[in-house]
């Protein structure tokens, strides 16, 4: 895309930021944003070099009705069958500019990510670089089903402004996905982006933890392409990567699993 194009629309999404933070401050609240604001804001990527489609936001559950209100009072309007997404229509020639809100990602409530102050903002916070790092692997793999080139290019430009490539600090960040149940997915996003870490054992306690029925259903082709291979030498997973395992045989394949790496 047209370099100018991206600066407009990202510099359009960051001013609706703007407009909402003081009236937050003023109401005594604060919200956190990730995924490409967040780089943007921590200065992970430059202004024009990484277009946003949208802003995803973090707010307390107990705050939600507040803040609807006041995205509502600048011009925002409510998706049409959008859970939690909001538009605002800036002219025939931009795409609105939209707000997606999360009460929670994935599993993980909003009193449970860890925040940054900026001083470009006073109400409006950015996650940590551990937790960017964490919800960039859960939102391609999980949301998605896919890792694709993006997603690495986001991953590696975390990976590098943090400097998060020797062992204490790499464990430090599997210590929080691993608290909450999503160790397997950044191992498996560190494997994809091409970086082996060290300790890829699964233990029984984290193989058990996994939502492996959930996956294998719900996301097949992430369980599939991403899931399974993690837990083999090699990626040949024919005997059932093409066809939806029933129940029984998914337990026994996870049962083999387990025995394998427990012996």
């Amino acid at each position: 895309m047209n370099i100018n194009i991206v600066r407009i629309r990202n510099v359009l999404l960051l001013d609706s930021l703007r407009a909402i933070d003081e009236i937050i401050w003023q109401k005594n609240f604060s919200i956190g944003v990730f995924k490409g604001a967040g780089m943007i804001i921590k200065g992970i990527y430059s202004i024009d070099e990484r277009e946003m489609s949208d802003i995803d936001i973090l707010v307390d559950e107990k705050d939600l009705g507040c803040f609807i209100d006041e995205i509502e009072n600048i011009g925002f309007k409510k998706i049409k069958d959008g859970r939690n997404s909001y538009y605002k229509d800036i002219g025939e020639k931009f795409a609105p500019l939209i707000f997606d809100v999360h009460t929670y990602f994935s599993n993980i409530n909003f009193s449970d990510f860890e925040f940054e102050t900026v001083k470009e903002f006073k109400a409006i916070k950015v996650l940590t670089d551990e937790w960017l790092l964490i919800t960039t692997a859960v939102h391609g793999i999980i949301k998605h089903g896919c890792f694709g080139q993006r997603d690495k290019s986001d991953f590696l430009k975390i990976l590098n402004y943090a400097k998060i490539k020797d062992g204490f600090l790499i464990d430090k960040v599997m210590e929080k996905a691993n608290k909450n149940k999503l160790g397997l997915i950044l191992k498996t996003a560190f494997k994809v982006s091409g970086i082996e870490i060290q300790s890829t054992q699964k233990s029984l306690k984290e193989m058990l933890s996994f939502p492996f029925i959930w996956l294998s259903f719900k996301k097949h082709f992430t369980f599939n392409e991403y899931i399974l291979p993690f837990f083999y030498d090699t990626r040949k997973v024919e005997d059932f990567i093409n066809c939806r395992v029933g129940f029984k045989r998914l337990i026994s394949i996870i049962a083999r699993i387990i025995t394998n790496r427990e012996n």
